[in-house]
This record gives C-alpha cells, structure tokens and sequence, in this order.
C-alpha cells in the first residue's frame, strides 16, 4: 500500500465531509449552541471514518467553525475522537486557523504537547465554512 501524505489524506477526508451540512449544522450561530442532530450525526460519521484513512499517522479530527457576529473567534463544533486541546468552548482563533479560514492549504501551527495541521473546508458554492484540524498529540489525548 502506498503511504500517504497528512496533505493527501486531508484532501481525501474533505471529500467525505459534507460543507453544506457543515455549514447548517449549528441552528442558532450567534447564542446558545443547539445542534441539527441529524447534520451533527453525518458529519461526525464522516470525521470518524476520515481518521481511518491512514491510521499510522495517528492523527485526530476536529471540526472548527467561525463564530457568527464575533471577529477571529472560532469554536470546535465536531470532534471525532478527541476533543482540541483547547477545549471545547470558543476561543480566539490562532494564525493557523485564521489562514485556513481564508483558504490557505495545511497551515501548521505547533504546541508544547501537539501539533495541528488545518485545511479549509468549503460547501457546494466552494465558499469556505469551518477549518479542518489535524491533530496529532505527543501526549495522551483527551478522548471522548
């Protein structure tokens, strides 16, 4: 089997992601977090079976959306299997995510415990709606 690169992977599980669902997924984008479930539940099959691409990496999903009416704050709103080392809640996005917000391919961004890699993730009208994390711990992650 050929190995792949975490670039090439990204644009195979980008393929299986569903941007308009991704973007319709939160019902209220401004307050209270209230999910379409049945959006919600597509999207997460879809990361989980993206991070079975290529085990060997050892990578994990997250799926990160701008939050509506708040400039460079982005919040986690699918996790495959772990949950960002961040946290869940919203936070001021990093340079990482605000370039893959803006269409830039593979921005990296490391930490002391991990590393990230982010890919844009776009809808049908090929308008860019959340920013697709890959996320690789050095430590023991934080499962769900």
């Amino acid at each position: 089997m050929r190995s792949l690169t975490l670039t090439e992977v990204a644009r195979i599980a980008r393929m299986y992601l569903d941007g308009d669902r991704v973007e319709t997924l939160l019902l209220d984008k401004t307050g209270h977090v209230d999910y379409d479930f049945e959006s919600f539940n597509v999207v997460k099959a879809s990361l989980m079976k993206a991070e079975r691409i290529h085990p060997e990496l050892k990578y994990s999903l997250i799926l990160w959306t701008p939050r509506a009416g708040k400039i460079n704050v982005v919040e986690p709103i699918v996790c495959a299997s772990v949950l960002p080392v961040e946290g869940w809640r919203e936070i001021n996005a990093n340079e990482s995510q605000i370039k893959a917000l803006s269409g830039e391919e593979g921005v990296p961004y490391a930490r002391d415990c991990s590393a990230s890699t982010y890919f844009p993730v776009y809808n049908s009208d090929h308008e860019i709606v959340g920013a697709l994390e890959f996320l690789i711990m050095n430590d023991e992650a934080n499962d769900i």
